[in-house]
């Protein structure tokens, strides 16, 4: 019976942590008011090394790979290091977003031309 509840008691904390936005295992939490000198004053990792991540993920030549983009951000309530790469021979650009607190990448998508003006256009 105890181990049905604890069961049940850990589902549901999944699953509000889900609702709440926390979709995404990271090292620092940080709320997106925080001003830009906060955010880097918590920051552990340097940001050479995060960009030195990001590109290491994205498994090609680097020289076929630029940096388009950097920025220092809150994103679904973790600090990371946010990258637009613009990889040779490849239509939009790959974001990365790397741990601020212990470089780990969190996650790597593709970005269409119109997907990443979309998200340009909704930045404030």
């Amino acid at each position: 019976m105890r181990r049905t509840f604890w069961v049940a008691a850990c589902g549901l904390v999944a699953h509000i942590g889900l609702l709440l936005g926390a979709s995404m295992p990271c090292s620092i939490h940080a709320a997106k008011t925080s001003s830009k000198e906060e955010l880097a004053a918590r920051a552990k990792v340097t940001e050479p090394d995060a960009r030195a991540a990001a590109l290491a993920a994205l498994k090609v030549n680097r020289a076929r790979a630029a940096v388009k983009e950097s920025e220092l951000e809150v994103e679904e309530g973790c600090l990371v290091y946010s990258y637009d790469i613009r990889v040779a021979g490849e239509k939009g650009v790959r974001e990365v977003l790397v741990d601020a607190g212990n470089g780990k990448v969190l996650k790597t998508e593709h970005e269409s031309e119109a997907g990443e003006k979309k998200e340009k256009a909704e930045k404030p």
